[in-house]
Parts: C-alpha cells; structure tokens; sequence
C-alpha cells in the first residue's frame, strides 16, 4: 500500500489535508485502476474524434449512449440484475443509435455518416460507460478523490504525444490575460 497525501481546497475556501491508502498492491485493484484509466481516456478521446469528423449532433448521441452500455456492463461485472422491460429498452435504444449512425445499407449512401467515425464514435460510449462501472467497482475500495485524482493524471500523460505537436502556445499578451 502507498500513502498519498493530498491538500484539497473545499468549496468554502478551506483546505483540509486528506491521507489515503492507495491499494496499488492489492491484487485486482491494480488492474481495475490500469482499466478504468485506459478504457476512460480511450473512450474520451475517441469522443472527441468523433466530434471532428461527424456532426456534431450525432457525435453528441452517440456519446449519450454509454448508459446503454453502463447497464450492460454492470450486470456482468457488478452483479446487478435487469428486469425484462430493461432488456426491451436496451434494445430500443440500440437501434436508435443505430438509426443515428445513418448505415449506407438503409439509408444509402448519400446521407451515410464515415463508418470509422461511428464506430470511433461508438467506442467513446463504450468506453466511457465501461470507465463509470469500473469507477463504481474502485469506489468500494477507494476513495472517490483518489480515483479521479489518477483518471486526471493518466489522460493528461495520455493526451501529451497527441497534444503537442499540434500545440499553440499563447502570445505573451495571452499570457498576461491569463495569468493576469
């Protein structure tokens, strides 16, 4: 186990320093934590790929349908149980965001959207769905502080190689604004 200390500022304007055990050695949570940090920051990055090759509208949809999954996903690894009407709307939703995607083999091709886009787009839900269970399953264990606290930290270290070469750094009067 490792001990983590961190200075939080609350809302109001306190700080309270908080110490948490971090589990890293625990068998399990290391892996549950190595998942959650991948597949969250894959699926956020998928999203945002999507966003720029699809409308927007339908990159937004696509996203909004990782409760879908988030229900699917806790039945198998949380234990939860769906009750039939739940299964019934799981698929309604499913060909709804099917309908959303616009495949070529039913609405042809001049209205369909980039098949890898979808499907990119696609994986950002799962994805994101996936990360909100293994969140809820790390959260029996962990604190919820810790959990975002390194979900904030791998995407950062994640999204670096793909950041900076496009990067655009501010003039040094954006700095003053900025920091001003």
């Amino acid at each position: 186990n490792t001990m983590m200390q961190a200075v939080v500022t609350e809302g109001t304007g306190r700080r309270a320093q908080l110490d948490y055990t971090v589990s890293a050695g625990k068998t399990g949570t290391s892996t549950a934590y190595r998942d959650a940090w991948f597949i969250g920051f894959t699926g956020l990055a998928s999203f945002y790929y999507a966003l720029v090759h699809i409308p927007l509208a339908e990159a937004t949809v696509l996203q909004y349908s990782n409760p879908i999954f988030v229900a699917i996903l806790a039945t198998w690894l949380l234990g939860e149980r769906m009750r039939r009407r739940e299964i019934a709307l799981i698929g309604v939703a499913i060909a709804g965001v099917l309908l959303i995607a616009k495949p070529a083999f039913i609405f042809g091709d001049g209205q369909a959207l980039p098949l890898l886009a979808v499907a990119i787009g696609l994986w950002g839900a799962i994805g994101s769905g996936t990360a909100y269970v293994l969140v809820r399953k790390l959260s029996a264990t962990e604190h919820v502080m810790v959990i975002v606290f390194y979900f904030s930290l791998a995407s950062t270290i994640g999204a670096l190689p793909l950041a900076i070469p496009g990067a655009l750094l501010p003039t040094p009067l954006e700095w003053l604004l900025l920091l001003g």
